[in-house]
């Protein structure tokens, strides 16, 4: 989990990284809704091809089931980036309000504490 310090940055300044790291999500390989958006009739047809572009182009595929979107398929690398995303948002958001709360931690000790698990 992450900790930040309250005594070198403000609330705002870590609204401003939570919105570099959206931006960043946000720029992840966007679906191609005239190429990405597929039945699962088609899909369950053509697998392996589907299988093969989709890890080719980091893309996810939509598929849908009777013209509703119904399941998502990812590249297992992208996915797990993904997760590893959100999971990084949510200590960002925990350590904005652990902040908020006056729970942040001076600089100085959070060096310390960081340097003496190193040390061990």
């Amino acid at each position: 989990m992450m900790s930040f310090s309250s005594a070198t940055s403000s609330p705002a300044a870590f609204a401003l990284d939570v919105q570099a790291i959206v931006r960043y999500v946000v720029a992840m390989r966007r679906t191609r809704l005239d190429e990405d958006v597929t039945p699962l009739s088609e899909f369950r047809a053509n697998v392996s091809t589907f299988v093969q572009r989709i890890r080719k182009t980091k893309r996810p595929v939509v598929l849908t089931q009777r013209g509703r979107s119904a399941a998502v398929v990812l590249d297992v690398s992208e996915y797990e980036q993904l997760l590893e995303e959100v999971e990084t948002l949510r200590d960002v958001h925990l350590a904005e309000k652990q902040v908020a709360q006056g729970r942040g931690v001076p600089h100085a000790r959070a060096r310390a504490r960081v340097s003496a698990a190193l040390r061990r």
